[in-house]
């Protein structure tokens, strides 16, 4: 019969999902050949401090739109200048992937592409922070219930 070790620490990567992170440092950068602005972020899990993730916020006209999103999601919405340390402390809910470096490496990376995400982000509902749940489509208020329904 297998047995449990409840003192056992958890290591190692988490499972795919959405976790509620923190960010603990922003540094602001440039691109080495375009110039461009971007600040390096990096977050910490709010569960599990040993599970650090890295993400990039950039100010590319290319990039722009996916930060935008991320930023929203941060309670950013509609600010056009943005101090890297007013980013520090910050939790949001981020869905992450396992992904494979260039050394052969698996590493934890934002999924962008996941489902009722804002670029992989997710806004906060509470400070006890669950990730806010999707809101399902509303029907339209002229919507006629009283048509023949064909069964």
């Amino acid at each position: 019969m297998p047995s449990v070790n409840w003192e056992a620490e958890v290591t190692g990567l988490p499972l795919v999902g959405k976790y509620v992170f923190e960010i603990r440092k922003v540094t602001e950068k440039y691109g080495k050949n375009s110039g461009d602005p971007y600040f390096a972020v990096e977050f910490v899990m709010v569960k599990r401090p040993d599970v650090v993730l890295e993400d990039v916020l950039s100010f590319s006209d290319k990039a722009l739109p996916i930060s935008k999103r991320k930023l929203k999601a941060l309670g950013f919405a509609g600010k056009s200048d943005i101090d890297p340390d007013d980013l520090v402390g910050k939790r949001v809910g981020i869905a992450v992937k396992h992904e494979e470096n260039f050394f052969g490496e698996t590493e934890l990376r934002v999924d962008i592409a996941a489902s009722g995400s804002t670029a992989g982000y997710y806004e906060l509902a509470v400070a006890g922070g669950a990730p806010k749940p999707i809101e399902k489509p509303k029907p339209p208020v002229d919507a006629d219930f009283d048509d023949d329904i064909p069964f």
